[in-house]
């Protein structure tokens, strides 16, 4: 009911001959603004031009996306405030989204990784027949979890996992995958820390020149040097 609107949509088609597609917020009867896909294109009748038009409410698409985009705000807030991020690939298994945080934690920007796939990026230091069974299950759009992997960058070496799952539409068509991945350094090197500590343990122990046992509070033999 915009008389300025309606000007302006005439003149557009008057000058372009050609279908006029808007999107706008009208006021529906409940008060409430409603997105609304207006397509407007011309005619000729016995009295002169019409204007004719179909209009589609794009209400519930822009709430999705306004829903997913808020979904992707509180991820990215978890992912800040921990040494995670959040990712997402296509059906051509590229990447499409990451959360900023991926920069903090790898040292590489979002839109680095955007285009890219797992290949794309690079062989990470793992056994190859691991990366290998990674790939395939990938190819074969199953799920995955805990994929473990390091890279070396200036500061040392870095310890990182992913998860991910297929995403499907409702007719079973493969869309994508989604997933996390997060920074375990700090666990990995308090396990090898550990490791370390016992080997010396166990060595300690076996240097005795007499017999020595430690048993566990539940009665499992702990150590024991073989004097």
């Amino acid at each position: 009911d915009d008389p300025v609107l309606a000007e302006q949509v005439v003149a557009e088609i008057e000058n372009n001959g050609s279908v006029l597609e808007l999107e706008v917020r009208l006021a529906s009867g409940d008060g409430k603004a409603r997105l609304v896909k207006e397509c407007s294109w011309s005619k000729e009748t016995p009295d002169g031009m019409v204007l004719e038009g179909l209009f589609q409410d794009l209400s519930e698409r822009d709430y999705f996306h306004e829903q997913l985009q808020q979904t992707k705000d509180r991820m990215e807030d978890c992912a800040v405030s921990s040494s995670e991020w959040f990712w997402e690939m296509d059906n051509d298994l590229r990447f499409t989204w990451m959360s900023n945080s991926v920069e903090t934690i790898v040292g590489r920007p979002p839109e680095w990784h955007y285009g890219k796939s797992r290949e794309d990026i690079g062989l990470p230091n793992v056994d190859p027949e691991d990366w290998d069974d990674h790939l395939g299950r990938l190819k074969r759009r199953e799920a995955f979890s805990d994929f473990i992997f390091h890279r070396t960058d200036p500061n040392g070496v870095r310890w990182f996992k992913t998860s991910g799952v297929p995403i499907f539409d409702n007719a079973g068509e493969f869309l994508g995958y989604r997933g996390i991945g997060a920074d375990i350094t700090q666990r990995i090197e308090a396990e090898r820390a550990a490791e370390r500590a016992r080997d010396l343990l166990f060595n300690a122990v076996e240097w005795l020149d007499e017999s020595f046992v430690l048993w566990g509070p539940d009665d499992r033999l702990l150590v024991a040097n073989r004097r």
